[in-house]
C-alpha cells in the first residue's frame, strides 16, 4: 500500500487536474444530494467549510441553510499545532472573509460555537475510502476536532468520485465518518 504522503500527492494531483467548470458542475451535484439528505435537513447547527483549491464548493448549500434558519459554521485554525474551532458564518460575512495563515477563509472577528452544539459536520479531504476514513493534508486538525464533538454528531465526507478508493492506510487516531457524498450520491457507512 502507498504511504500517506504518496497518497496525498496522488490525490491532490488528481483533484488539481479538474477544470474549474468540472469542479463547479460536480459541486452542484453534491449540493443537490445534500439538500435531500435527512441527517442534514434535520440539523440546526452545521459545520461546512469554504473551498480551498479544487475542493467541492458548498457555498450554495450554505445559502440554502441560511434560508432554513440553520446556523452555518466553518473551521478556523487557531494555531499551527492542530487546534481548530467552529466559527459562526453569517450570510452578510460571506464576501468579507479573510484568509488566515493557512490559506483558509475565516470571518474577520470570529464568534465560536462549542463542538458539542454541532449536529452535522461536512468534512473535506484529499481521499476517502469505502469504510468511511479520510485522508487530509496531514495536520490532524479534523481528527482532533472530531474527537471533541458529540458521539451522535453526523459526519459526512465531501469529495469527488475521483477521490474514492477501496482502502486508505489509517492510524488509531483517524476518525471514521458516518457517510460520504460525491457527485454520484451519498454512501452511508454501514457500521458507523
Amino acid at each position: 500500500m502507498e504511504t500517506k504522503k504518496e497518497l496525498r500527492n496522488k490525490y491532490l494531483q488528481i483533484r488539481n487536474e479538474m477544470s474549474y467548470e468540472q469542479v463547479l458542475a460536480k459541486s452542484r451535484q453534491i449540493v443537490a444530494h445534500l439538500l435531500l439528505y435527512k441527517p442534514l435537513t434535520y440539523a440546526r447547527n452545521v459545520m461546512t467549510y469554504m473551498p480551498k483549491g479544487n475542493e467541492a464548493d458548498l457555498v450554495a448549500l450554505s445559502l440554502q441553510m441560511w434560508e432554513s434558519d440553520m446556523k452555518v459554521l466553518i473551521p478556523a485554525c487557531t494555531d499551527k499545532y492542530g487546534s481548530m474551532e467552529a466559527a459562526v458564518l453569517k450570510q452578510e460575512e460571506l464576501f468579507a472573509l479573510k484568509q488566515d495563515d493557512f490559506g483558509i477563509w475565516v470571518p474577520e472577528n470570529p464568534e465560536f460555537t462549542a463542538p458539542e452544539a454541532i449536529d452535522v459536520l461536512l468534512v473535506p479531504g484529499l481521499a476517502f475510502d469505502k469504510q468511511g476514513y479520510r485522508l487530509g493534508f496531514g495536520g490532524g486538525y479534523y481528527d482532533r476536532y472530531l474527537n471533541r464533538v458529540r458521539t451522535n454528531a453526523f459526519t459526512i465526507g465531501i469529495g469527488f468520485d475521483c477521490q474514492l478508493t477501496e482502502a486508505l492506510p489509517r492510524e488509531a487516531f483517524d476518525k471514521k465518518l458516518c457517510a460520504l457524498c460525491t457527485e454520484s450520491g451519498i454512501i452511508e457507512i454501514a457500521d458507523k
